[in-house]
């Protein structure tokens, strides 16, 4: 069956019921000014005539011609002195016709009239005598009893003029009151038969759905993994429930004491219902996942929360909801629609057929929508696009179940994804072990070169060799960081804290950061760097993806060529790119690119990640920070990486001066050589090293005893015992994974002797967990170095740490706070808010920020943390704030800020 033959036949059965039902039309009669003509009408031959056109309305002493059908809601009432009324939903007033009936008394006998629905209660009267009441007509809701139904009505006009009057009252429905429904007039037989006709319709129809919905819903008990079919049953209920409910409002028929608001309960609840249970029959046939699955899950508890409304609210409530939640149809279509339009790209099976009638559905649904608003005079159209949708799904349901479509879909499913792990799990493996063997034998093989003397007997500290070792264990490093990243990923486990950053300031950083290895490699590395693209992003996080792109473009511009970073903004969004001029990608591999493993399991190799997950982490980073990331081969050759953020119109969170350190020279003299400050070259500085493996306990003393006089403890028991034994150590550098007592329980039994009071204790770790880190600042460690770590860095901070005892501290700060408290300055009121002090000396938010991190006793490293930035920025910003202060250190600026009176 072809696409074409399948979207006609839900077309031709549409097209086929709406010419059946459009056969029993009426001629149009249209009436101007309350005024309609029927005097030449032959009711005999020409059969029923509907009157359409003007009425007078008349509502608060005023008549004025309105449209009917009608409703009186938002209608203007003229009033004396050019003033006019708009009514609202609530009240009652008449519309009034007068019928030109022919002269003849014997062509104006045995008439009958079909009147459509008035709301919300109505009285009928014919040249001035009431001939029918539809529930009880009053000017308050106290004397008005609601009742809404089309009536057939029996006449005896007169020949020639005849004056037809419906007053109607409203105080139920919040939509507003009127003449909902068209007049008919014509012989009684053609009045009855058209009765008839409407009625075995609608039951035809409402028969269909019922026995429908028994059909599937005993399908489901006998196969109930395919929910499908329960849904699509709950439709056809609904459907049942509609039809009976509205129209010839056969329910009424066969119940005719049934109340009003129970009837209209019933239609709404019918209508609310259908929303929830599309989108899950829709959904279960092709099943959305990622975003459309949370889009679905939005829809349907919208649905979910209408049926609740109408079966608990108060009818004039859950009435007044109906204008947005046709709304939420309106989107609901369209979403569904998206899904079916999806599955046609797709070719998913019966998509043609499931489409189509979908179509054909919503068409119907609008046109009724607007019909009902009174905008479009056309038919309706829902019951019949109804058994249309009906008839198409239940054969695409049948087809599905005879073919046991969803249990092959889930074999073959299942067979694919199973496949495509065993494939990436070979090839990641294959190309881990490679990559890792790599730098591992360039490391060793060097080393035993060395060792067996082929180097000669000395060898000069910057010898190429050397150079290798260190490039290949820096390596390794990135390989085993980047496979935690991405498993922290998978996890879970990452948090995203994002800032509002001028992205164009922070790369400048890392342009600064890779300068050198651009030199080394003989490329040229530029920027084009706009100031101003500022998006809220995390700049932890960010810093991954920008050292990736960077490190591997470098690595694949051969030398003489360019690489580019830059950022542009366009209001509307922000965006940096970096560009080379490489050899590119190859194109079959452009669209994996971003796929776990991809690198790996390339045969050429694009080589622009080492396990395969480097740019696969970078999408995954981008990603969960709000963005995007593309890539596209250049013309002129070589790529273009661009990550894209939303643009961000708020005040920037990270200053212009948080671009990263250039490296270690940046952040530490040079002190390797012996050196050390005045103030620690009169002797030399005890310090207690406790680590458990031996090479690393030789390989720090070895580089720390130049300066420094090292004792070393293989274990924590041995450090208590140590200091038991009378040690005396000005600095305490320990591990924090160590049998049997690690970092954590060595810094606890030792914070309690008095021999250890005020002693600086650093923890160095491998362990780069922020929840471990905290705890070991938390436990009372002045700092947390993370393996591997810059010699020359951890040298200069036990320098600084031992320059001061604990007890000479103590003395500046009590000398401090005396000389404050001795100053001939204003007092402060008691209690005062060191913020308010703070801010009454011109210092801005950022200040308070470090300075609320300050006050609470947190490092310069500590509180870069906390604010991401780096320490440099902090400690710049603390120096600032004491020259501005003029105060000589922390403690008296702490002690400016918070004295009182």
């Amino acid at each position: 069956m072809t696409n074409l033959l399948r979207f006609s036949i839900p077309l031709c059965i549409f097209c086929t019921v709406l010419a059946a039902a459009s056969c029993s039309a009426s001629h149009q009669v249209l009436a101007t000014n309350g005024f309609a003509d029927l005097s030449d009408a032959d009711f005999s031959g020409g059969g029923p005539a509907t009157v359409r056109g003007e009425w007078l309305f008349r509502a608060l002493d005023a008549d004025i011609p309105v449209s009917v059908p009608s409703n009186w809601k938002g209608l203007r009432i003229p009033q004396a002195g050019g003033q006019s009324i708009t009514l609202d939903a609530w009240g009652s007033a008449s519309y009034r016709l007068e019928l030109a009936l022919p002269d003849s008394p014997e062509r104006v006998q045995d008439l009958m009239l079909r009147i459509g629905e008035a709301g919300t209660a109505s009285t009928v009267s014919l040249n001035g005598r009431v001939i029918a009441r539809t529930g009880t007509a009053g000017s308050t809701a106290g004397e008005t009893v609601p009742d809404v139904r089309v009536r057939y009505l029996p006449v005896e006009p007169v020949p020639g003029i005849n004056t037809l009057e419906i007053t109607v009252s409203n105080f139920d429905d919040s939509n507003g009151g009127g003449l909902w429904g068209t007049l008919t007039i014509g012989k009684s037989r053609d009045i009855v038969r058209l009765h008839y006709a409407r009625t075995i319709q609608e039951s035809l129809l409402a028969g269909i759905f019922v026995i429908m919905c028994l059909y599937y819903l005993a399908i489901f008990l006998y196969r109930r993994s395919d929910f499908a079919l329960l849904a699509f049953a709950l439709i056809c209920a609904a459907f049942f429930f509609r039809q009976v409910s509205t129209g010839e409002k056969i329910l009424a028929l066969v119940l005719p004491e049934i109340p009003w608001r129970t009837l209209v309960r019933i239609e709404y609840l019918s209508i609310f219902l259908l929303a929830p249970l599309y989108i899950a029959f829709f959904s279960l046939i092709y099943p959305p996942s990622g975003r459309l699955l949370t889009v679905f899950r939005v829809f349907a508890g919208i649905g979910t929360a209408g049926v609740l409304a109408v079966a608990v609210l108060p009818v004039p409530v859950f009435i007044s909801i109906l204008h947005a939640f046709q709304v939420y149809w309106l989107v609901m279509f369209a979403w569904v629609w998206y899904l079916l339009v999806r599955a046609l790209r797709e070719k998913k099976s019966d998509s043609v057929l499931l489409f189509s009638s979908y179509t054909l559905l919503v068409f119907a649904a609008v046109n009724d929508l607007l019909l009902t608003r009174l905008y479009i005079p056309t038919l309706p159209l829902v019951t019949s696009a109804q058994a249309v949708f009906i008839f198409i799904q239940s054969l695409v349901l049948s087809r599905r179940f005879a073919r046991e479509y969803r249990q092959s879909r889930n074999l073959a499913e299942l067979n694919e994804h199973l496949k495509a792990l065993d494939d990436a799990k070979t090839k990641f493996f294959t190309a881990s072990s490679h990559e890792l063997r790599t730098p591992v034998t360039l490391i060793t093989t060097p080393l035993e070169a060395i060792m067996d003397g082929k180097y000669g007997d000395s060898i000069r500290c910057d010898a190429p060799v050397f150079t290798l070792v260190k490039r290949n264990c820096d390596r390794l490093k990135r390989l085993a960081e980047e496979l935690l990243d991405f498993l922290r990923f998978d996890s879970g486990a990452v948090q995203p804290n994002p800032k509002a950053v001028d992205l164009g300031v922070w790369l400048s950083g890392y342009s600064r950061l890779f300068q050198p290895d651009a030199v080394r490699r003989k490329v040229s590395l530029s920027t084009g760097l706009a100031s101003g693209t500022v998006a809220r992003v995390d700049p932890v996080l960010l810093e991954t993806v920008v050292l990736n792109l960077l490190s591997n473009a470098l690595k694949h511009t051969p030398e003489g060529g360019t690489v580019v970073l830059s950022s542009t903004g366009d209001g509307g969004s922000v965006s940096f790119s970096v560009s080379d001029t490489g050899p590119g990608i190859p194109s079959e591999q452009l669209p994996h690119l971003f796929q776990r493993f991809s690198a790996a399991s390339s045969a050429g190799g694009t080589g622009y990640s080492g396990f395969g997950i480097g740019l696969p982490l970078s999408a995954e980073i981008v990603k969960t920070l709000g963005g995007r990331i593309s890539v596209e081969n250049m013309p002129q050759g070589g790529c273009r990486f661009t990550v894209t953020f939303s643009a961000w119109q708020g005040p920037v969170d990270l200053p212009s001066d948080t671009a990263p350190d250039v490296g270690p020279s940046a952040r530490a003299p040079g002190w390797m050589d012996g050196t050390m400050p005045a103030g620690l070259r009169s002797s030399r500085v005890p310090v207690l090293l406790v680590d458990d493996d031996v090479d690393m306990l030789s390989f720090l003393a070895e580089m720390l005893s130049r300066t420094f006089t090292v004792i070393t403890a293989a274990s924590g028991a041995e450090a208590v015992t140590l200091i038991e034994d009378g040690l005396r150590p000005r600095v305490i550098v320990s591990d924090v994974m160590m049998e049997p007592m690690d970092g954590f329980a060595l810094r606890e039994r030792i914070s309690g002797m008095d021999a250890c009071a005020g002693v600086p204790f650093l923890f160095l770790s491998a362990r780069a967990d922020p929840e471990v880190r905290k705890s070991g600042l938390s436990a009372g460690a002045v700092d947390y170095i993370l393996k591997p770590f810059s010699v020359e860095e951890l040298v200069a901070k036990i320098a600084s740490l031992a320059s001061l005892s604990q007890a000479e501290r103590e003395r500046l700060e009590r000398k401090v706070v005396e000389a404050l408290r001795a100053q001939d300055a204003p007092p402060s009121p008691a209690g005062v808010d060191w913020r308010v002090r703070a801010r009454e000396m011109g210092m801005t938010q950022r200040d308070l920020e470090v300075l609320d991190l300050v006050i609470r006793g947190m490092s310069d490293k500590e509180i870069a943390y906390e604010l991401a930035c780096s320490p440099r920025t902090i400690s710049n910003r603390i120096s600032a704030l004491l020259k501005k202060t003029a105060t000589p250190s922390r403690v008296a600026l702490i002690a400016l800020l918070t004295r009182r009176a």
